[in-house]
C-alpha cells in the first residue's frame, strides 16, 4: 500500500518544526489516490513516461497520458485517459507501427499547435527513423495523425539521419512568438554531431512552429539549436526541454534546455520574431543538474518559477528554485533543496503542483531508488517527496522504481484543484509497471500563517 504521512524527517510548517509524528486530525488535508493503472504485459515499463494532454477533448477536464515505449516488442504503446468526475477506466490507445519504434519515449501536450481553440498532444517515437506525431484535439476520436514532425537536415526538407534513434527524448511546448499558436520543442540529447571530433551525445534541440494547417502533413523543424561554443562530447544538450511561460516578464513565453553533461541549463527568450538565444545560462557542477526541469508558482507571488534538478547517483543531488518575473529573474538560486546521502536517484523527476489550492505550489521530487529495507541497497522501491507540506508517497514493493516519472495534470476531476501523476515502470512484483493519479485537495482549515515558510536549504531525506 502507498504510505502517506505529513512529514519527511524535519520540515518547517507555519513556522513550527514537525518531526515524524502522524497528525490524524489533518487526514483529509492530503492528496488522495484516485486510481492506479497497470501496464499491458510483463516488461512493458508502463509509466516510464507520463504527461498531461491538456484538455484534449474540450470537455473542461484535464486529460493525461501514460506511455510504455518497450511494450509489444518495443513498438510502444501510449494510453490517453480522459478526465471526468470519476476516474476513467476506458482509454484511447496509440501503438507504434513497427517493432522497435518505441512510441512513447516522451509524451505531452502540444498546446494549441494549430489554429483552433483545442489543445493538441504530441507523442515521441525514438526508435527507427525517429519522429514525433501530433494529434489535434477537440474530440475523443482524433481523425488520425495531423502532423508528423521530423528533424530537418540543414536547409533541406529531409530528415537528418544523424538524429535517427536519438530524436524526441524530451518534448514540450510554448507560444514563443505571441501569435496564439504554440511551438513544439523537441530534444535529441544523444545526437552525434559529425562536425565535432568524437561528437557522440552532444545533443540538439528542434523547434517546430505552430501552423494553421490540416493534416496529415510531414513537417520539418524550423529551428535547430545546440550548445554553441560549449559543444563537447557527452554534453547531452536537450535531455530536458521545458516551456516555462513568461519567466522573464517581457510579455512573451520562453523555454529552457538542459545539458547535464555540462551542468548547464540554457534560457531562450520568446519575442515577436520567435525564440532568441540569451546570455542567461544556469550553471552548477556537472552531474545531474539540468536533466529534470519543472515550472510553477513555488513562492505564491502569482508568477511562474523555474526548478532545475536531476539525479546524481554518485553525488549529493539538489533541486534549485529560481524565481520568475520582471526584475527578479536571474541565475542565482532563490531556494536549494538537497539530499544528505549519495548513491541515490533523488531528483530523477520533479513537478510543481498547487495540490492544496493555497496559491503556493508544492515541489514534488521523485526518488525511484528508495529501498523498502534500508539494510539492502538498490532495491529501487521508490518514493515521491512533497517539499512544501512534507507528504511522502512510497511504491508498493522493491523494484517498482516509483517516482521515475512525475507530471502535473491540471484539474482532472473538476474540483478546481490541481492533480498529478507518478510512474513506477519497473514494478518487479507484477513486472508490467504502473502509474498512479493523485487528486489535490482544498485545505480545511487554511494554514493559520497563510503561506508557510520553507528553509532555504532543506534536507528531505537521503532515501534511506
Amino acid at each position: 500500500m502507498i504510505r502517506q504521512s505529513q512529514s519527511v524527517r524535519v520540515f518547517a510548517l507555519c513556522g513550527l518544526m514537525l518531526a515524524t509524528a502522524a497528525l490524524p486530525a489533518l487526514a483529509a488535508n492530503q492528496p488522495r489516490l484516485w486510481k492506479s493503472y497497470v501496464g499491458p504485459h510483463v516488461g512493458a515499463y508502463y509509466g516510464v513516461a507520463t504527461g498531461s494532454a491538456g484538455d484534449f477533448d474540450g470537455d473542461g477536464y484535464g486529460d493525461f497520458l501514460i506511455a510504455a515505449p518497450q511494450a509489444l516488442a518495443s513498438s510502444g504503446v501510449v494510453h490517453l485517459y480522459f478526465g471526468g468526475a470519476t476516474a476513467p477506466t476506458s482509454r484511447l490507445v496509440f501503438q507504434g507501427l513497427q517493432d522497435s519504434d518505441m512510441l512513447g519515449s516522451a509524451v505531452g501536450s502540444a498546446g494549441t499547435f494549430d489554429n483552433d481553440s483545442f489543445e493538441d498532444l504530441v507523442l515521441c517515437q525514438q526508435g527507427g527513423q525517429s519522429q514525433a506525431w501530433v494529434y489535434l484535439g477537440g474530440s475523443r476520436q482524433p481523425a488520425g495523425v495531423s502532423f508528423l514532425l521530423r528533424p530537418r537536415l540543414g536547409s533541406l526538407s529531409t530528415s537528418d539521419p544523424d538524429a535517427w534513434g536519438t530524436f524526441c527524448s524530451s518534448v514540450s511546448h510554448a507560444d514563443l512568438d505571441g501569435d496564439g499558436l504554440d511551438e513544439v520543442i523537441v530534444g535529441a540529447p544523444q545526437y552525434r554531431d559529425s562536425s565535432v571530433t568524437n561528437g557522440a551525445s552532444i545533443g540538439r534541440v528542434y523547434v517546430f512552429n505552430g501552423r494553421a494547417l490540416s493534416g496529415p502533413v510531414e513537417t520539418y523543424s524550423d529551428l535547430t539549436l545546440h550548445a554553441g561554443a560549449d559543444r563537447a562530447p557527452a554534453d547531452r544538450f536537450g535531455e530536458a526541454v521545458l516551456g516555462v511561460g513568461d519567466l522573464d516578464g517581457d510579455g512573451f513565453e520562453d523555454f529552457v534546455v538542459g545539458a547535464p553533461g555540462l551542468g548547464k541549463v540554457y534560457f531562450y527568450a520568446g519575442s515577436a520574431s520567435g525564440p532568441t538565444s540569451t546570455s542567461v545560462v544556469f550553471s552548477e557542477p556537472p552531474g545531474g543538474f539540468g536533466s529534470t526541469l519543472a515550472t510553477g508558482d513555488v513562492d505564491g507571488d502569482g508568477k511562474g518559477d523555474l526548478v532545475i534538478s536531476g539525479a546524481d547517483p554518485y553525488g549529493t543531488a539538489k533541486a534549485y528554485v529560481y524565481y520568475g518575473g520582471a526584475g527578479r529573474f536571474n541565475t542565482t538560486a532563490d531556494r536549494v533543496y538537497r539530499t544528505s546521502g549519495s548513491m541515490n536517484l533523488w531528483g530523477q523527476a520533479v513537478a510543481v503542483v498547487d495540490q492544496d489550492d493555497d496559491g503556493q505550489a508544492s515541489l514534488l521530487v521523485g526518488d525511484p531508488s528508495v529501498e523498502s529495507d534500508p539494510s539492502v541497497t538498490w532495491q529501487l522501491q521508490g518514493r515521491v517527496y512533497d517539499l512544501e507540506d512534507g507528504f511522502r508517497f512510497d511504491g508498493d514493493a522493491w523494484g517498482d522504481m516509483f517516482g521515475f516519472s512525475l507530471s502535473g495534470l491540471g484539474d482532472v476531476n473538476g474540483d478546481g484543484v490541481e492533480d498529478w501523476i507518478v510512474g513506477a515502470p519497473q514494478n518487479s512484483a507484477a513486472g508490467a509497471g504502473y502509474a498512479r493519479v493523485y487528486l489535490g485537495f482544498k485545505r480545511t482549515p487554511p494554514p493559520p500563517c497563510g503561506k508557510c515558510p520553507i528553509p532555504h536549504e532543506t534536507d528531505p531525506g537521503s532515501g534511506q
